[in-house]
This record gives C-alpha cells, structure tokens and sequence, in this order.
C-alpha cells in the first residue's frame, strides 16, 4: 500500500508500471495499490480520515503488509493531528490494522517512523507486529521498492524456518 499526498510524478511512474517495484511485486504474487489522499494539508479531518482509510488495509488471506507514504514527510512536531499529512496518517492506521489482525506490517520512510512513533505512544504492545524503517534514497524507484525488497527478505526468512 503506498499513500501520496503531493508527488504526482512519482505516483504517475508507479501507475506505469515497469518499476522494479512492479516486477517484485508480480513474483511475490502481491497486489499493490498506490492511494492519493488528494491533500497535502495538516487539518485534524484530514488526518482522522486518512487513519480511517488505513484501518482498511487488513484483507482476508493476507500475510504481510508493505506500506509507506510518498509526498510531503516532514516529521510532525508537536500534536500529531495537527501537523501529520493525511498519507503519515494513513500508514498509521495500516499499522494498527495490521496489528489487530495480527499481520506484520513493513513501513518505509519519514512517514512510517512518525506513524511508528505514535502507534508506540497510543498502543506499544501492538508494535511488536510493526517493522518501521528507512531507506537510502538512492534506491532505484524508492520506497516502494525498498518496501517490496523488505517484504521479500521476510517472506524468505519465513520459508526457510518453515523448511527446517
């Protein structure tokens, strides 16, 4: 699940498709969805909305949700629902989602650690099934990529303990 806020060249390249996002997705057999929230602006609605959205993401026979949030990621200062942008908000409520299913949930970038941050201050036992980090930026197509690739690792670390 990928939430932008403001970054309509690189949500145009993901729905080209052709990334490597793309390929890493088709041989996991993973659906992929990149959600514009169509705001980049900090109102509390906004923010409330956008965890709403992501309370969603948790699908019958899913075993693992990839997440990140691509625009604006400034980590908010302060109260949360007043300085997150609605695409933080909504990797917020995928963590929780994620978390009440009992799915583990990868979350990439800025926006992930500051939805990270305050998913620990609300409910810290449900981050044991939250994985929040950041990568490079020189990654060939970015977070959804470094995501993917993060999510791939997992899977095959699972299989080989299921294996031994």
């Amino acid at each position: 699940l990928i939430y932008s806020v403001g970054a309509p060249s690189i949500a145009q390249k993901l729905l080209d498709g052709g990334l490597p996002v793309h390929e890493t997705a088709q041989a996991l057999d993973a659906d992929m969805q990149m959600i514009e929230m169509d705001t980049d602006t900090t109102q509390a609605d906004d923010n409330a909305r956008g965890t709403a959205f992501g309370l969603m993401a948790a699908e019958p026979n899913t075993g693992l949700i990839v997440t990140t949030a691509i625009g604006p990621q400034d980590v908010p200062e302060g109260d949360f629902w007043q300085k997150a942008t609605p695409n933080i908000a909504a990797v917020l409520g995928t963590m929780i989602s994620g978390a009440t299913a009992r799915i583990p949930v990868i979350a990439e970038g800025k926006g992930a650690i500051a939805a990270a941050d305050m998913l620990a201050k609300l409910r810290p036992d449900m981050m044991q099934y939250v994985f929040a980090c950041e990568s490079s930026p020189e990654e060939s197509d970015g977070p959804g990529y470094s995501g993917s690739m993060l999510a791939a690792w997992g899977l095959s670390q699972a299989l080989e303990e299921d294996a031994a």
